[in-house]
């Protein structure tokens, strides 16, 4: 790309740009121990926007133990067991992995309706109510409100 004031953007002016932006943020990241993964951009004639995908880990070492650490903690509040993590299981014809949950809360404090994460054999993601998913894996539903110990027959 030369040095020349950019006036508006194209296509081939967009591209170099964010070719050379892309050059000086794996620089900066790279001193930080980080890995610049992706740098995506798009343009109007008088504006471009740019994003960027950095990495602190590969992929499956410290982000699986972190992922199964997590689980383990919310696990319980959802039914599960932390030994879930990975499980595996068919529903509609297709084979699904247990890969996470989803345990933040809306922004109106509710908890999510979908929170259990799972990845099918063909690659989509598709997420479980717990009751739906404790059916499906054939464990009792256990109730997470408390509630009276029911009377004998005597009282």
């Amino acid at each position: 790309m030369s040095d020349a004031k950019i006036e508006l953007f194209d296509r081939s002016t967009a591209k170099a740009f964010q070719q050379e932006i892309g050059d000086a943020v794996r620089a900066i990241a790279e001193k930080h121990g980080l890995s610049l993964i992706k740098v995506r951009g798009s343009f109007e004639p008088c504006e471009m926007r740019f994003g960027l995908t950095l990495q602190t880990c590969k992929r499956g070492s410290i982000e699986d133990n972190v992922m199964k650490r997590d689980f383990a903690i919310l696990a319980g509040q959802y039914g599960l067991e932390a030994d879930d993590y990975g499980r595996t299981f068919v529903y509609n014809g297709h084979t699904h992995t247990i890969t996470g949950i989803n345990g933040r809360k809306h922004k109106f404090g509710r908890k999510h309706k979908f929170p259990i994460e799972t990845k099918r054999d063909d690659g989509q993601k598709v997420n479980f109510k717990d009751g739906r998913m404790l059916s499906i894996i054939d464990r009792p539903i256990k109730s997470t409100s408390p509630q009276s110990e029911p009377k004998a027959d005597n009282e």
